[in-house]
């Protein structure tokens, strides 16, 4: 069926039944896949009806109608091809939003490492003046290294802390802010010493924030189960830390 004179040549034969042996077999195998040469056999036997026993008188009117009738189809043909489109277009919308909202929902709801639970709530302690009722023997040394300190020259500071220890190992504020520098440098045992220090002192000023960063060291280093008896404690205080407290274990 090269060329379409061809291809209504080989209808009429079948039409007029004309065709026999493995030409009729292969147009027949072709008649059973090819829809729209099904469409045209029907039409042209259609045609041919009306020509037989309408006459002429009503041939056009046949035609007419044959055509409405042809041309509706193919639009019936658009329109669900159309809509089959549209559904398989809305499907994969749907699916699309089902994947992303699973991806929102897996990311937020994923388990943090303890890394990244310690980035999310550690910040220095930001300094103060010293207190009236405290006294330092060495305030210069002590000033220097909270300079330092607020730097952020933390291998400094802890330098000029140690020294002031040396001389002075009683200002319980000095404690928070090595042990803050110690966090700083990776240091994690010996900033849990100056935490603990402060809270073996009980010193009312600087024991809720020593109690709160020792949690974030146990934290850090792997430490759960000690950090999570840290925050669980600090939370039975209802001190400063509480909230955050919450908020942190809720993520371990």
């Amino acid at each position: 069926m090269k060329t379409q004179n061809n291809y209504n040549k080989l209808i009429d034969k079948y039409i007029n039944s004309e065709m026999t042996g493995d030409e009729l077999e292969l147009f027949e195998n072709e008649l059973k896949m090819n829809s729209r040469l099904k469409a045209e056999i029907e039409l042209y036997k259609k045609i041919d009806h009306a020509i037989i026993n309408d006459g002429l008188a009503n041939f056009n009117k046949k035609i007419n109608d044959i055509h409405s009738e042809h041309t509706s189809s193919k639009v019936d043909h658009k329109t669900n091809f159309i809509q089959k489109n549209i559904y398989y277009l809305v499907a994969a919308i749907i699916i699309l939003i089902i994947a992303i909202a699973s991806i929102i929902y897996f990311s937020n709801n994923k388990k943090l490492s303890n890394t990244e639970i310690y980035s999310m709530y550690f910040k220095p302690y930001e300094t103060i003046k010293k207190r009236s009722a405290e006294t330092i023997t060495n305030d210069d040394i002590y000033k220097e290294a909270l300079h330092n300190y607020d730097k952020s020259n933390y291998s400094r500071a802890i330098e000029l802390f140690s020294q002031l220890f040396e001389q002075d190992d009683s200002y319980m504020a000095a404690y928070l802010y090595a042990g803050i520098s110690l966090m700083e440098t990776n240091n994690f045992p010996e900033a849990e010493k100056s935490f603990q220090t402060i809270i073996n002192n009980n010193n009312i000023y600087y024991i809720q924030q020593a109690e709160w960063y020792l949690g974030l060291c146990y934290l850090k280093v792997n430490k759960t189960k000690k950090a999570k008896k840290q925050f669980n404690k600090i939370i039975s205080r209802h001190g400063f830390y509480e909230n955050n407290a919450k908020e942190l274990l809720n993520k371990l």
